[in-house]
């Protein structure tokens, strides 16, 4: 059995194994967007600009899931701030 962390910008805990980590929604950001690009890495480079009304988007890495022909799940995250709240945690 592993253990599950669900990670809060807040939280502390101890671990002495390996766990699975949940984040909490404070740590990314999701949209969904209908962008007329069928490849993968061109919706990658144009992701940056749904998101820069929000954030400093140059911090920011981008991932996205392909829902339906132009229709993207989109995440975006700041890896240094995932680590080193599970620093502080």
């Amino acid at each position: 059995m592993s253990n599950i962390v669900f990670l809060q910008k807040d939280s502390k805990f101890y671990l002495s194994s390996k766990v699975d980590v949940i984040l909490a929604c404070e740590l990314y950001w999701v949209r969904v967007f209908d962008i007329p690009i069928d490849s993968h890495k061109e919706v990658l480079e144009v992701l940056p600009s749904f998101f820069d009304d929000f954030f400093d988007v140059k911090d920011y890495k981008y991932f996205a899931i392909k829902l339906s022909k132009h229709k993207y799940l989109s995440f975006a995250y700041n890896e240094n701030e995932i680590v080193q709240t599970i620093k502080n945690s």
